[in-house]
């Protein structure tokens, strides 16, 4: 056991007042508890570091938890040792209205000069926050004296999808288990990014999978069901081989758990017209599949019109994923993909217009696409019935 107030190098390295701050609170916690065993190793925890709770929705809450923080500061550390301060989910740093408060700002203003002007020898501070004003006084006191780590959530679609990508198989290593793209894909597509969801997912997966430490896309399905904020796909996914019953089932699980008709046209018009690009690019000779994999051509007239997509360029996606839309592309002739599209903007119209129930319209719309696409199959033509 190390001797307690001695600091290894990797701590010494480590500022001793430390900001993480972001919307998704495992993954602030997570990067917390990543610094704190940096600068306390966890067999030194149970007498030096104390946890002080942020949470705070009114003025007199506010000033109670910064006053515990910084009473917790200030307080010597146990025989002398080292101590970690840990001011967790600090909520009332995004409260325009608590922040108002003089009372507030005054103790507010004294944690700020703290960490500015150091924290007493042998101490440290990590602050986790939800949001923080980048122009306050706080925000630059952390930056010059210490650190700052801003767990910023990916705005675009595709960088969401990567980053939900990245962070599956982080999590599925980080539970001992052995995984291949199609698998990690797998897992992001029933569970989407959240953070706590995936690591909760891997650790039920590792049990499953005991001693052979490998899971399978099997594995996945059996065991992880697909959340609300990405149950979407299943509906698009039901709707592709025409499965109406399949689809129709998706579409009422989704619809009972309140969400939007319109959201719902919208995403399936976005579906469309993925698959329609990537019909496209397949007919030049842009995009082919390699198993399960899309890969794609490096011709100059490919790169000029690809690269001016800016975000909607189709190679931005994830191998696996652009693989299996350009497989479900394959299902359907180009006049048949510009067709149902053109019918899913028509029912969108019809849909803001008011004259009609919106859920009803969009089975209407499930019914005819996947009732078009086996007519498809079985040879006959004609456009989606609008």
């Amino acid at each position: 056991m190390p001797t307690p107030g001695k600091t290894s190098a990797a701590a010494r390295s480590t500022p001793l007042a430390c900001l993480v701050y972001g919307p998704d609170e495992f993954r602030n916690n997570e990067t917390a508890r990543a610094l704190i065993d940096t600068l306390c190793p966890p067999e030194e925890q149970a007498f030096g570091m104390e946890q002080v709770d942020g949470r705070a929705d009114s003025v007199d809450a506010a000033v109670t938890v910064l006053r515990n923080c910084l009473l917790a500061v200030r307080t010597a550390g146990f025989l002398g040792g080292r101590k970690v301060v840990w001011f967790r989910d600090a909520t009332f740093l995004k409260n325009e209205r608590v922040l108002k408060s003089e009372d507030v700002r005054r103790w507010l203003g004294e944690l700020t000069e703290l960490v500015q002007k150091g924290l007493p020898a042998g101490h440290s501070l990590v602050l986790t926050a939800p949001a923080v004003d980048g122009r306050s006084a706080l925000y630059r006191a952390f930056k010059s004296a210490g650190r700052v780590v801003e767990q910023r959530l990916p705005e675009k679609p595709r960088e969401a999808e990567a980053a939900a990508v990245d962070l599956a198989r982080s999590y599925l290593e980080k539970a001992g288990l052995r995984a291949d793209e199609v698998v990690v894909f797998e897992l992001v597509r029933r569970v989407g990014g959240d953070a706590a969801t995936l690591a909760q997912e891997a650790t039920k997966l590792a049990a499953w999978a005991g001693e052979r430490c490998v899971v399978t896309t099997e594995d996945v399905q059996r065991l992880t069901p697909a959340t609300r904020e990405v149950a979407s796909w299943t509906l698009a996914d039901a709707i592709g081989p025409g499965r109406t019953g399949e689809a129709l089932g998706a579409l009422a699980q989704l619809l009972g758990q309140s969400e939007s008709a319109i959201a719902l046209a919208a995403g399936l018009e976005a579906r469309f017209r993925d698959l329609m690009m990537l019909r496209e690019c397949e007919d030049r000779g842009w995009a082919r599949l390699v198993g399960s994999y899309a890969s794609w051509s490096s011709a100059p007239e490919a790169e000029a019109v690809l690269s001016a997509l800016g975000d909607r360029d189709p190679r931005r996606l994830h191998p696996y994923r652009a693989g299996r839309l350009l497989e479900e592309a394959r299902r359907y002739s180009a006049d048949r993909l510009r067709s149902i599209r053109a019918a899913i903007l028509d029912v969108r119209e019809r849909m803001v217009s008011g004259f009609a129930r919106p859920d009803l319209l969009l089975e209407l719309l499930v019914i005819r696409i996947c009732g078009d696409r086996t007519h498809e199959e079985d040879g006959s033509q004609g456009g989606v019935a609008r």
